[in-house]
């Protein structure tokens, strides 16, 4: 069978689910790994359509058709071939999930910084280098997925206190070499993600972090453990991991809600601290 008549098949295939769907009146469409490189118009048939799974296909773009879906408030468009996206933004105001892990794309599009309620933005796993200003528009954001990318630098530093309402922050796998001070102008993030990076140090102004809960810090070029840390008084995950620390300060026993602490791979020796005990490598855990 030819790739064609394959592309043919998948087609006709998808039209028949779309209109089962359309008369079944459902709110949830799964069209993951259909080949699809497009999507047919008579999905705008499923008028009450909520959520959208449009996952591994061959798509290059947002479909039009898509903001014809006005209930439409998740939708998972990872791993296609997207890579500019430039339109749109007003249109799908009421999206609170969008999924683009998995594509081309080099530059956070500035009109998702025009979807007003969106709340989980996940674009992992793609080409991009910096994070834009405008991204501080999306004052409702809860969770911003941007691990393994090319991601340098965090230069937000206007209107960050905008993400009142952010709780996880995800930016592990980058190239980031420090932690801005702007960053921990996040008061109700619960969880910081940055392994595998080149961060050198741990800067004071995390403390303003006071609500946070996880922190990975593996894989970087840290050499000292701060005692300002103990005042992250609500830490339960602490990973230090495979870092160049040679001594950690008495001080972090006062963590008390700390359940995890782990600093395998560090000079110091391997030592993993799991609900007040302390184990090392090849201790039974």
């Amino acid at each position: 069978m030819s790739k064609y008549t394959q592309i043919q098949n998948n087609h006709t295939e998808v039209i028949e689910i779309i209109n089962q769907a359309a008369q079944a009146k459902v709110t949830s469409l799964d069209l993951s790994s259909k080949a699809l490189t497009e999507i047919p118009d008579c999905i705008t048939k499923i008028s009450k359509l909520q959520r959208l799974n449009l996952s591994d296909n061959q798509l290059t773009e947002i479909p039009d058709c898509i903001i014809q879906l006005t209930h439409l408030w998740d939708i998972n468009l990872g791993n296609n071939q997207i890579k500019n996206m430039q339109k749109h933004g007003e249109k799908l105001a009421k999206i609170r999930m969008i999924c683009l892990a998995k594509n081309k794309i080099e530059q956070i599009p500035e009109f998702l910084s025009k979807i007003k309620w969106l709340r989980i933005l996940d674009l992992s796993d793609n080409q991009i280098q910096e994070i834009p200003e405008y991204i501080t528009r999306l004052t409702k954001l809860q969770g911003l997925f941007l691990h393994n990318n090319q991601i340098k630098n965090i230069k937000i530093v206007k209107d960050i206190d905008n993400f009142k309402e952010m709780t996880s922050l995800h930016l592990d796998n980058n190239q980031i070499k420090e932690i801005p001070a702007s960053i921990t102008h996040l008061p109700n993030l619960r969880l910081l993600g940055l392994n595998n990076n080149q961060i050198r140090e741990i800067p004071e102004s995390i403390t303003q972090m006071i609500n946070l809960m996880t922190l990975k810090l593996s894989n970087n070029q840290i050499r000292q453990v701060p005692e300002c840390l103990t005042q992250l008084t609500n830490l339960r995950f602490l990973d230090l991991s495979n870092n160049q620390i040679r001594n950690i300060p008495e001080s972090l026993t006062k963590l008390t809600k700390l359940t995890r602490l782990d600093l395998l791979g560090n000079p110091i020796g391997d030592i993993l601290y799991l609900s007040g005990h302390l184990f090392r490598k090849n201790s039974p855990i």
